[in-house]
């Protein structure tokens, strides 16, 4: 069976741009998203993150938000302000923003609520509607949340075990085993310098606003700090058997010259 190949976006644009030129070069051109049909409801709900229930952002504030993509995703700058920016840019050509009249540049968002959504396959309209079909589609986008809810829990739930499962292999292997520096980029500042059982719960919690690919990225880390972990364990408990092996041979070398 033939591969089916799937549009790449290119990224050539951003050769040689500070995050600030990238950032507004995108809002001016929407640098990419034209060939997907399901992207006014990507773009819809990942404005709705950026804005993180804020009215009005300015481009220090969008320059915040894509600094504060990069590191769970593992981004540059440049990319980062180029993504964020080319939201700000379809969300002006979708109508879910528009730039602010008074004052510094910004944009303002206009509905605190999904406007796109992904029904059955497709992206459809949710609001803005005419008043029959608006009443009807709300039918719908209440059940669907309903379903998305329940798939949200499960999947919060299953992540919860596989981390909790993980760190009672990091205690097993390092009982004072401290935050690592690479989680902080998942958790934030709150849990540093702490041990890592000290911060359980926090760290068993943070996950449950996460996006699908940031928890895969999440999990993959904690995984690779307890394999070190492990690894490091198994180093130093064959470093003290040989250790005490030594002192052993040395105790019994004494006693032989004593006789």
């Amino acid at each position: 069976m033939a591969r089916r190949d799937r549009f790449k976006p290119d990224y050539s644009h951003l050769y040689d741009l500070l995050a600030p030129d990238a950032l507004d070069r995108a809002i001016r051109s929407r640098t990419y998203g034209h060939n997907r049909r399901d992207y006014p409801a990507e773009v819809n709900s990942s404005l709705l993150r950026i804005f993180a229930g804020r009215e009005r952002l300015t481009v220090e504030d969008l320059l915040a938000a894509a600094a504060a993509l990069q590191g769970p995703r593992g981004w540059s700058q440049v990319f980062a302000a180029d993504y964020v920016g080319n939201l700000i840019g379809w969300g002006r050509h979708l109508g879910l923003v528009e730039e602010a009249s008074e004052g510094e540049r910004a944009w303002r968002l206009l509905d605190p609520l999904p406007v796109y959504e992904i029904m059955g396959g497709r992206c459809v309209r949710v609001r803005g509607l005419p008043d029959g079909e608006q009443a009807a589609m709300n039918r719908k986008v209440i059940a669907l949340r309903r379903r998305r809810a329940t798939l949200a829990r499960k999947k919060a739930e299953e992540t919860r075990r596989k981390v909790g499962g993980l760190l009672d292999r990091l205690s097993v292997a390092d009982w004072r085993a401290v935050v690592p520096a690479g989680w902080l980029v998942y958790l934030g500042e709150h849990p540093a310098a702490l041990q890592v059982r000290e911060a359980r719960d926090y760290i068993l919690a943070a996950h449950d606003e996460w996006e699908p690919a940031i928890v895969r990225r999440w999990i993959e880390e904690v995984e690779a700090t307890v394999t070190t972990a492990e690894r490091s364990a198994v180093t130093r408990r064959a470093e003290a058997a040989a250790a005490a092996a030594a002192a052993r041979l040395a105790e019994d070398a004494e006693a032989f010259e004593g006789l």
